[in-house]
Protein backbone atom coordinates (compact mmCIF):
# COMPACT_ATOMS: atom_id res chain seq x y z
CA UNK A 1 0.00 0.00 0.00
CA UNK A 2 1.08 3.47 -1.27
CA UNK A 3 1.23 6.59 1.12
CA UNK A 4 1.70 9.70 -0.68
CA UNK A 5 4.16 11.90 1.60
CA UNK A 6 2.64 15.29 0.00
CA UNK A 7 -0.28 17.16 0.52
CA UNK A 8 -2.02 17.42 -2.12
CA UNK A 9 -3.43 20.97 -2.18
CA UNK A 10 -2.27 22.75 -5.64
CA UNK A 11 -0.08 25.46 -3.84
CA UNK A 12 2.19 22.86 -2.04
CA UNK A 13 2.66 21.22 -4.97
CA UNK A 14 3.73 23.93 -6.89
CA UNK A 15 5.75 25.22 -4.42
CA UNK A 16 7.63 21.32 -4.71
CA UNK A 17 9.52 21.91 -7.67
CA UNK A 18 12.74 19.88 -8.64
CA UNK A 19 16.24 21.78 -7.75
CA UNK A 20 19.03 20.04 -9.40
CA UNK A 21 22.31 19.45 -8.53
CA UNK A 22 24.62 19.34 -11.11
CA UNK A 23 27.26 16.97 -9.95
CA UNK A 24 26.20 13.32 -9.06
CA UNK A 25 27.37 11.95 -5.94
CA UNK A 26 28.18 8.25 -5.16
CA UNK A 27 29.10 6.95 -1.65
CA UNK A 28 30.30 3.75 -0.71
CA UNK A 29 29.78 2.54 3.07
CA UNK A 30 32.00 -0.86 3.36
CA UNK A 31 30.38 -1.28 7.04
CA UNK A 32 32.52 -4.07 8.79
CA UNK A 33 34.13 -5.05 5.40
CA UNK A 34 37.79 -5.22 4.33
CA UNK A 35 40.33 -4.21 6.60
CA UNK A 36 43.60 -2.26 5.26
CA UNK A 37 45.14 -5.32 3.23
CA UNK A 38 41.71 -6.08 1.45
CA UNK A 39 41.70 -2.30 0.86
CA UNK A 40 44.85 -1.91 -1.12
CA UNK A 41 43.43 -5.44 -2.89
CA UNK A 42 40.19 -3.59 -3.71
CA UNK A 43 41.93 -0.11 -4.56
CA UNK A 44 44.37 -2.20 -6.66
CA UNK A 45 41.65 -2.93 -8.89
CA UNK A 46 39.25 -0.43 -8.93
CA UNK A 47 41.57 2.58 -9.72
CA UNK A 48 42.66 1.44 -12.83
CA UNK A 49 38.76 0.73 -14.11
CA UNK A 50 38.02 4.57 -13.68
CA UNK A 51 37.72 6.26 -16.94
CA UNK A 52 38.97 9.79 -17.57
CA UNK A 53 35.61 11.38 -18.57
CA UNK A 54 33.14 13.26 -16.40
CA UNK A 55 33.10 11.26 -13.08
CA UNK A 56 30.86 11.76 -10.37
CA UNK A 57 31.97 12.40 -6.99
CA UNK A 58 32.93 9.36 -5.50
CA UNK A 59 33.27 9.15 -1.76
CA UNK A 60 34.41 5.74 -0.08
CA UNK A 61 33.61 4.89 3.61
CA UNK A 62 35.36 2.51 4.81
CA UNK A 63 36.38 0.64 8.91
CA UNK A 64 38.34 3.22 10.55
CA UNK A 65 40.73 0.99 10.66
CA UNK A 66 41.15 1.20 7.03
CA UNK A 67 41.27 5.28 6.85
CA UNK A 68 44.92 5.54 6.59
CA UNK A 69 45.63 2.86 4.40
CA UNK A 70 42.71 4.05 1.62
CA UNK A 71 44.11 8.19 2.54
CA UNK A 72 47.16 7.19 1.12
CA UNK A 73 45.94 4.89 -1.87
CA UNK A 74 43.66 8.20 -3.26
CA UNK A 75 45.95 10.75 -2.68
CA UNK A 76 46.44 11.67 -6.55
CA UNK A 77 42.69 10.99 -6.98
CA UNK A 78 41.06 14.51 -6.39
CA UNK A 79 37.73 13.47 -7.64
CA UNK A 80 37.18 10.56 -4.82
CA UNK A 81 36.74 11.74 -1.40
CA UNK A 82 37.38 10.23 1.80
CA UNK A 83 35.05 9.61 4.93
CA UNK A 84 34.32 8.10 8.54
CA UNK A 85 31.50 5.56 8.83
CA UNK A 86 30.87 6.75 12.27
CA UNK A 87 32.22 9.54 15.19
CA UNK A 88 31.71 10.26 18.97
CA UNK A 89 30.10 13.60 19.57
CA UNK A 90 32.82 14.24 21.85
CA UNK A 91 36.34 15.06 20.14
CA UNK A 92 38.64 12.84 22.70
CA UNK A 93 38.58 11.59 26.20
CA UNK A 94 37.96 8.37 27.58
CA UNK A 95 35.28 7.08 25.18
CA UNK A 96 36.67 3.52 24.70
CA UNK A 97 36.33 2.43 20.98
CA UNK A 98 34.77 5.25 19.87
CA UNK A 99 36.46 7.42 17.11
CA UNK A 100 37.62 11.40 17.02
CA UNK A 101 36.36 13.57 14.67
CA UNK A 102 39.75 15.12 14.62
CA UNK A 103 41.30 12.23 14.79
CA UNK A 104 39.71 11.27 11.39
CA UNK A 105 40.59 14.45 9.52
CA UNK A 106 44.26 14.03 11.15
CA UNK A 107 44.27 11.01 8.03
CA UNK A 108 42.76 12.62 5.32
CA UNK A 109 38.94 12.38 6.39
CA UNK A 110 36.59 14.85 4.38
CA UNK A 111 33.46 13.33 5.38
CA UNK A 112 31.69 11.43 8.59
CA UNK A 113 28.54 9.42 7.68
CA UNK A 114 25.82 10.52 10.49
CA UNK A 115 22.64 8.87 11.70
CA UNK A 116 23.19 5.82 9.05
CA UNK A 117 19.91 3.43 10.06
CA UNK A 118 21.82 0.54 11.30
CA UNK A 119 23.83 3.23 13.46
CA UNK A 120 19.93 4.33 15.12
CA UNK A 121 18.33 0.86 14.94
CA UNK A 122 21.13 -1.38 16.14
CA UNK A 123 22.71 0.98 17.81
CA UNK A 124 19.93 3.11 19.38
CA UNK A 125 21.19 6.41 18.51
CA UNK A 126 18.67 8.87 18.68
CA UNK A 127 17.96 12.29 16.96
CA UNK A 128 19.58 14.34 19.65
CA UNK A 129 22.93 11.98 19.00
CA UNK A 130 22.43 12.64 15.74
CA UNK A 131 22.23 16.15 16.32
CA UNK A 132 25.37 16.03 18.37
CA UNK A 133 27.36 13.86 15.72
CA UNK A 134 26.85 16.74 13.04
CA UNK A 135 27.83 18.95 15.16
CA UNK A 136 31.33 17.85 16.19
CA UNK A 137 31.57 16.77 12.76
CA UNK A 138 31.26 20.61 11.88
CA UNK A 139 33.46 21.75 14.21
CA UNK A 140 35.89 19.45 13.54
CA UNK A 141 36.03 19.76 9.46
CA UNK A 142 34.08 17.19 8.58
CA UNK A 143 31.37 17.61 6.01
CA UNK A 144 28.53 15.10 7.61
CA UNK A 145 26.36 12.88 4.98
CA UNK A 146 22.94 12.60 7.23
CA UNK A 147 20.82 9.55 6.62
CA UNK A 148 17.20 9.85 7.34
CA UNK A 149 14.51 7.32 6.29
CA UNK A 150 11.70 5.21 7.81
CA UNK A 151 10.70 1.74 8.95
CA UNK A 152 8.21 -0.70 6.84
CA UNK A 153 5.89 0.01 9.87
CA UNK A 154 6.16 3.36 9.98
CA UNK A 155 5.35 3.64 5.76
CA UNK A 156 2.56 1.57 6.45
CA UNK A 157 1.13 3.68 9.36
CA UNK A 158 1.85 6.48 6.67
CA UNK A 159 4.41 8.39 9.05
CA UNK A 160 6.89 8.34 6.55
CA UNK A 161 6.95 12.21 6.11
CA UNK A 162 6.46 12.61 9.84
CA UNK A 163 9.60 10.93 10.57
CA UNK A 164 11.98 12.63 8.20
CA UNK A 165 10.60 15.78 9.29
CA UNK A 166 11.16 14.81 13.08
CA UNK A 167 14.88 13.33 12.43
CA UNK A 168 15.37 16.37 9.59
CA UNK A 169 14.22 18.97 12.48
CA UNK A 170 16.72 18.05 14.75
CA UNK A 171 19.77 18.84 12.79
CA UNK A 172 18.47 22.37 12.09
CA UNK A 173 20.01 24.35 14.38
CA UNK A 174 23.39 23.14 13.16
CA UNK A 175 23.42 23.37 9.82
CA UNK A 176 21.01 26.26 9.42
CA UNK A 177 24.10 28.76 8.94
CA UNK A 178 26.00 26.18 7.32
CA UNK A 179 27.98 27.46 3.31
CA UNK A 180 26.72 25.86 0.24
CA UNK A 181 28.36 22.18 -0.24
CA UNK A 182 29.30 21.71 3.31
CA UNK A 183 26.54 18.55 3.79
CA UNK A 184 25.17 15.68 2.29
CA UNK A 185 21.44 14.05 2.76
CA UNK A 186 20.90 10.69 2.37
CA UNK A 187 17.10 8.99 2.44
CA UNK A 188 17.37 5.73 3.02
CA UNK A 189 14.34 3.63 3.63
CA UNK A 190 15.38 1.18 6.55
CA UNK A 191 13.33 -1.47 5.18
CA UNK A 192 14.81 -1.72 1.60
CA UNK A 193 18.55 -1.81 2.93
CA UNK A 194 20.09 -5.04 1.89
CA UNK A 195 16.75 -7.15 1.48
CA UNK A 196 17.06 -6.42 -2.83
CA UNK A 197 13.31 -4.18 -2.23
CA UNK A 198 12.90 -1.32 -3.39
CA UNK A 199 10.72 1.38 -3.20
CA UNK A 200 8.33 2.23 -5.84
CA UNK A 201 10.14 5.58 -8.14
CA UNK A 202 7.47 7.87 -6.93
CA UNK A 203 7.81 7.27 -3.40
CA UNK A 204 11.69 7.82 -4.04
CA UNK A 205 10.99 11.29 -5.68
CA UNK A 206 8.30 12.11 -2.89
CA UNK A 207 10.78 11.37 0.03
CA UNK A 208 13.39 13.68 -1.68
CA UNK A 209 10.86 16.09 -2.67
CA UNK A 210 9.78 16.50 1.03
CA UNK A 211 13.60 16.49 2.10
CA UNK A 212 14.20 19.12 -0.45
CA UNK A 213 11.22 21.24 0.70
CA UNK A 214 12.13 21.03 4.16
CA UNK A 215 15.96 22.90 3.42
CA UNK A 216 14.18 25.14 1.37
CA UNK A 217 11.58 26.51 3.47
CA UNK A 218 13.54 25.77 6.95
CA UNK A 219 17.63 27.12 5.84
CA UNK A 220 16.44 28.98 2.35
CA UNK A 221 16.28 28.54 -1.49
CA UNK A 222 19.85 29.21 -2.37
CA UNK A 223 21.75 27.24 0.28
CA UNK A 224 18.98 24.30 -0.03
CA UNK A 225 19.48 24.06 -4.29
CA UNK A 226 23.14 23.20 -4.09
CA UNK A 227 22.76 20.38 -1.71
CA UNK A 228 22.87 16.16 -2.83
CA UNK A 229 20.26 14.24 -1.42
CA UNK A 230 21.28 10.66 -2.20
CA UNK A 231 19.37 7.61 -2.19
CA UNK A 232 20.34 4.47 -0.33
CA UNK A 233 18.90 1.03 0.22
CA UNK A 234 19.63 -2.28 -2.49
CA UNK A 235 21.80 0.07 -4.81
CA UNK A 236 23.22 -2.16 -7.00
CA UNK A 237 24.86 -2.05 -10.86
CA UNK A 238 21.48 -3.49 -12.57
CA UNK A 239 19.22 -0.65 -10.84
CA UNK A 240 21.57 2.02 -10.13
CA UNK A 241 21.26 3.84 -13.88
CA UNK A 242 17.58 3.75 -13.26
CA UNK A 243 17.69 5.69 -10.00
CA UNK A 244 20.19 8.10 -11.27
CA UNK A 245 17.20 8.69 -13.89
CA UNK A 246 14.84 10.27 -11.04
CA UNK A 247 14.61 14.04 -11.18
CA UNK A 248 15.36 14.39 -7.38
CA UNK A 249 17.60 11.78 -7.12
CA UNK A 250 21.15 13.82 -6.93
CA UNK A 251 23.64 10.09 -6.19
CA UNK A 252 23.46 7.09 -4.47
CA UNK A 253 24.88 5.63 -1.07
CA UNK A 254 25.83 1.89 -1.77
CA UNK A 255 26.51 -0.69 0.62
CA UNK A 256 27.12 -4.20 -0.29
CA UNK A 257 27.75 -3.48 -4.07
CA UNK A 258 30.42 -1.08 -3.08
CA UNK A 259 32.63 -4.55 -1.80
CA UNK A 260 33.65 -5.57 -5.15
CA UNK A 261 35.49 -3.52 -7.42
CA UNK A 262 33.88 -4.13 -10.83
CA UNK A 263 30.86 -3.74 -9.62
CA UNK A 264 31.30 -0.34 -7.80
CA UNK A 265 32.90 0.56 -10.91
CA UNK A 266 29.83 0.30 -13.52
CA UNK A 267 27.11 2.11 -10.68
CA UNK A 268 29.70 4.85 -10.74
CA UNK A 269 29.81 4.67 -14.66
CA UNK A 270 26.08 4.74 -14.55
CA UNK A 271 26.76 8.54 -12.87
CA UNK A 272 29.10 8.94 -15.83
CA UNK A 273 26.83 8.58 -18.79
Amino acid sequence: MKHCLMNNDENKTEDRKTIKVKTKTIVANWKMHHGPSETREFLGKFLPLLSERDLPRILLFPPAISLEVMSASIGKHTDIGLGIQNIYWELEGAFTGEHSATMAVSVGAEFALIGHSERRHLFGESNHQVKNKVSTSITAGLKPVVCVGETKIERVRGDTETIITQQLDSILSEISDQKSGSILFAYEPVWAIGTGMLPEPDEIEEAHSLIRMWMKEKIGEVFSSSIPILYGGSVNENNAKDLLKLSNVDGLLVGGASLDPMSFSKIIESASL
